[in-house]
């Protein structure tokens, strides 16, 4: 297989594809790949270098690394480990657009007083021209800033260019935002065949628990480190809508607004410091999905030359709602559309002094959401599978203790142990795609 070319369009190469060191054929997932070697070789110490939070210590710890790992992406040799000695993750080969903005600095300049209208004419020019009317198209829909920014930008350009410019498309909302981001694509009255809430009736314990099966995380995850129920929950919904091979597969997501926006606002370094950071962070949006390749906003060429020439006058949230109210003041209205974010806070405190007066201590600092509760049947079943398998039995620790802490946290050791167990599983027995 020849080398994987560039992304359709023109965005930094943020999520990895799967090489194999003897051949240099490159794949979308880790299974693809592990299914064209002969004898895998377990490497499950291997784990993701991880983005830096609000620790500045721990900013400062890995920011040689990333400025380390910067120099061999503009000189296109980064290349890191998986869970098989046999198979490497890489960037794909990066657009000259995107290979000339590597070296430049996040911007250091007063930004103009019409930054807010350059962004958002930006970002419209970028969806604009990537789109592709002819997929089968795909957008997770929640109620923040981000969502509902691009959920605009289609619905301004849907008008301008006509419906059949959008062609085909869901919007899949999952729990707990499923009501919130109902009145946004109301208030854009969309088409009814559009909307696609995951698991409305299921809110609530266990809504995660089709996703945390052991074969099915298994067959479909390629990395452990990072568990993102909600995308994972809306491809396994959506697979029938996904799996038609009539028409190309196009998703589009607002992820990397904070991100970029983050790194400009604290002055963190170059676009291709950005990139070893943030690399990788997700293995990809629909993890068992990787044809379904997503339009990446604010990680284009355009977004990021704004970034890299000017500082962002204002606090992010205020940025967004400026790019908002210009271009629909109503959504910008908290009121009428309000942002669960900021009710999230009392929920996962709420839920952390649950479990510490039920359990005791338990590996957690901010709570969680009711989502990630796990009924004990669940809880059983998930410790069942991980003790019977290889990697409980030669690597990790012989139990899990889901029993005494029955939450399935976006972070953690036990979350880590349980999903390298289950890609292991999958892939030893000669599980292929």
């Amino acid at each position: 297989m020849p080398k994987q070319p560039p992304e359709e369009w023109p965005q930094i190469s943020l999520f990895p594809i799967y090489r194999l060191k003897k051949t240099g054929d490159e794949y979308l997932t880790l299974r693809a790949a592990a299914a064209h070697v002969d004898t895998l070789t377990p490497t499950p110490d291997h784990a993701l270098v991880r983005r830096p939070g609000d620790d500045p210590k721990q900013l400062k710890r890995l920011s040689a690394t990333y400025a380390a790992r910067a120099k061999t992406l503009e000189a296109g040799t980064y290349t890191r480990s998986t869970l098989f000695d046999e198979i490497v993750a890489a960037p794909r080969t990066p657009w000259d657009s995107i290979r000339q903005l590597m070296p430049r600095d996040c911007g250091r300049a007063e930004a103009p007083d019409d930054m807010v209208s350059r962004s958002l004419d930006t970002l419209i020019e970028f969806i604009g021209a990537s789109w592709n009317p002819k997929a089968r198209h795909v957008m997770l829909h929640s109620s923040g800033y981000d969502t509902r920014l691009i959920a605009a930008i289609l619905h301004r350009l849907a008008r301008e260019r006509g419906e059949e410019w959008l062609g085909e498309v869901r919007f899949a909302a999952f729990a707990p935002e499923i009501g919130y981001a109902r009145k946004i694509w109301a208030y854009l009255d969309w088409p009814a065949e559009t909307w696609m809430p995951v698991y409305p009736a299921k809110a609530g314990r266990d809504y995660y628990a089709p996703c945390l099966d052991f074969a099915t995380a298994g067959r479909w995850l390629s990395e452990a480190e990072r568990f993102w129920g909600g995308p994972f929950l809306a491809e396994l919904a959506l697979r029938a809508y996904l799996r038609s091979d009539d028409k190309p597969l196009q998703g589009i997501t607002a992820l990397f607004s904070d991100e970029t926006l983050k790194w400009n606002r604290l002055k963190w370094g170059t676009v291709g410091w950005f990139q070893a950071c943030f690399l990788f962070d997700n293995p990809g949006i629909l993890p068992g999905t990787p044809q379904c390749r997503f339009l990446l906003p604010f990680a284009s060429p355009g977004w990021l030359k704004l970034l890299t020439a000017y500082h962002v006058p204002m606090q992010i949230d205020d940025f967004k709602l400026a790019m908002i109210t210009k271009l629909d003041k109503s959504l910008a209205d908290l009121d009428r559309f309000p942002n669960f974010r900021f009710s999230i806070r009392p929920i996962r405190e709420r839920n952390l002094a649950r479990l510490r007066t039920r359990y005791g201590q338990v590996d957690a600092t901010r709570g969680h959401i009711d989502e990630q509760w796990i009924s004990p049947m669940t809880a059983r079943k998930m410790e069942a599978d991980y003790a019977s398998s290889w990697y409980a039995k030669n690597v990790g620790p012989a139990r899990l203790g889901f029993d005494k802490d029955p939450v399935f946290r976006y972070w953690g050791d036990k979350n880590t142990h349980y999903l390298k167990a289950a890609i292991y599983e999958h892939l030893l027995a000669g599980g292929r795609p």
